[in-house]
């Protein structure tokens, strides 16, 4: 054997054992205690290969509400909470010089459901973890990216994807609204009714589809009545404005108006029921403890 064909066969064998020994050592660290290629994609997470929209920043301006952000831009008002930052609270009034995202119209704001994590969220909707991580409000810093049930989760979507919005409870309640309980419930008051200064905002207190929205003749005022498709329904009356409308879907947190005192009232709250297949209970049955 020649002394260059010699050399380009021992080179040719080496390289053929490190290829292999570098196999064996992927293969042993894949199944090892530290998954090798999932702690790499935490690290580094790629785009999708779409051209996906961005948020557009916005300083907010005295009077502005989430409402009027929401026809001003022309975006649904379920959209408009990710265009908070991550642990906003929706029922806070905005407030001149703060900053917000006005979401672009090809996205969803996902609410995190338990036991969900952002890898399976984008994989869901189609798109990279790095897409969700680059939008500035979900608040996303340095890996790992972990999300909480409840949490709000801004989706870009490629152009032309259309997605059906989830609009089912999990029948983990929240507050509709900053008060305090007025009155409990009791059989002849089958209700909380929880007081506030008038014009407090008052939100979903679970995901599902608004089948009512509007005047009530029966004393509640202006009501609105959500159907969360798990057997609950919540009612939310004498309300001084209603911000959404029958047939919209709305998530848990999102804002649907204000507290009033309209109908029988004798003064601003908000009469909260909770409907179990269409018996009414204790809501302190399904709401946390703290929070309200």
């Amino acid at each position: 054997m020649h002394g260059k064909t010699r050399i380009a066969w021992l080179v040719g064998v080496l390289l053929l054992g490190f290829f292999i020994l570098g196999e064996r050592g992927l293969a042993r660290a894949d199944t090892g205690p530290r998954q090798y290629l999932p702690v790499l994609a935490y690290q580094r997470p790629h785009p999708s290969l779409h051209d996906l929209p961005t948020a557009r920043r916005y300083i907010v301006r005295e009077g502005d509400t989430l409402l009027s952000l929401a026809y001003r831009f022309q975006r649904p008002l379920d959209l408009m909470a990710c265009a908070l930052p991550a642990g906003r609270d929706a029922r806070e009034p905005l407030h001149p010089g703060e900053v917000v995202f006005i979401p672009p119209r090809e996205s969803v704001c996902h609410v995190v459901g338990r036991g969900q994590t952002l890898g399976l969220i984008a994989r869901a909707y189609g798109v990279g973890i790095g897409d969700i991580v680059a939008q500035p409000q979900n608040g996303f810093t340095a890996a790992p990216y972990e999300v909480v049930p409840g949490q709000r989760v801004l989706v870009p979507l490629a152009r032309g994807v259309t997605v059906e919005p989830w609009s089912y409870g999990d029948g983990q309640f929240t507050w509709p609204v900053h008060g305090v309980i007025s009155q409990g419930w009791k059989p002849e008051h089958p209700a909380l009714d929880l007081a506030a200064d008038a014009g407090t905002i008052v939100v979903a207190a679970d995901t599902g589809v608004v089948e009512r929205a509007g005047w009530n003749t029966q004393g509640y005022g202006w009501l609105v009545i959500i159907d969360h498709r798990n057997g609950y329904r919540t009612y939310y009356a004498h309300l001084k404005s209603i911000w959404i409308g029958t047939g919209d879907r709305v998530v848990e947190g999102q804002p649907i108006g204000l507290v009033g005192s309209t109908g029988n009232s004798t003064g601003p709250h908000v009469h909260f029921e909770v409907r179990d297949y269409g018996v009414r209970v204790d809501p302190r049955g399904v709401l946390p403890v703290a929070g309200r």
